[in-house]
């Protein structure tokens, strides 16, 4: 009996232990070190003003990164699309300038075009944070609500110390694909009301 017993209280521990690692194999998947935000010092603007949109990359990881980046030549140096949308929720279109900077936009897809990239290192914790007036690239001298979000495609490499960081950072290594993270970032949504 005390045997029997003794594999009873087994089996529960076993299946205790199991379930546990199951649930947190399940649990939420990790959130990418990267993470892109965006604000605007006013909501609300009249037609013909500047609308300075923040954009903020952070990473927001305990641990040091190797940041891949590449954009147009002319349209601030940055890999993020901004996509500005009207109440109906249509792609707003491009001014000439913005049509001339974007090298991808929602309302004519990739049009090619001089293009840079490289690599920075990127410690936990870091944040970059830079302006673009989205009035000078997308049309918004119609009054009315426009929603307003960053997707940056951000690629990077983790390093575990300063060695893999300098080896990483060299412009001449060969980084293996599958040591490169690539993921869409989706900023959150804003809402911008332009009046008369």
């Amino acid at each position: 009996m005390k045997i029997v017993l003794q594999c009873v209280l087994a089996s529960l521990l076993f299946c205790t232990a199991s379930v546990g690692q199951k649930a947190a194999s399940t649990a939420s998947p990790a959130l990418p070190p990267l993470s892109v935000t965006i604000s605007l010092p006013q909501t609300v603007v009249k037609a013909g003003s500047p609308v300075n949109l923040k954009i903020t990359l952070a990473n927001t990881s305990n641990r040091d990164l190797v940041h891949y980046f590449g954009g147009p030549l002319g349209a601030g140096g940055r890999g993020e699309n901004v996509h500005v949308t009207d109440a109906a929720g249509d792609p707003v279109p491009e001014t000439p300038e913005g049509a001339k900077s974007h090298l991808w936009s929602p309302n004519n897809g990739y049009r090619g075009g001089s293009a840079f990239g490289g690599r920075s290192p990127w410690k936990a914790g870091k944040t970059v944070e830079w302006e673009v007036d989205i009035s000078k690239d997308y049309d918004l001298s119609k009054p009315g609500e426009y929603k307003v979000q960053v997707i940056s495609h951000e690629s990077w490499t983790v390093v575990n110390d300063e060695s893999s960081m300098k080896e990483t950072l060299d412009p001449a290594a060969v980084i293996p694909e599958s040591a490169v993270t690539r993921e869409v970032l989706k900023s959150n949504v804003i809402t911008l009301t332009v009046t008369p």
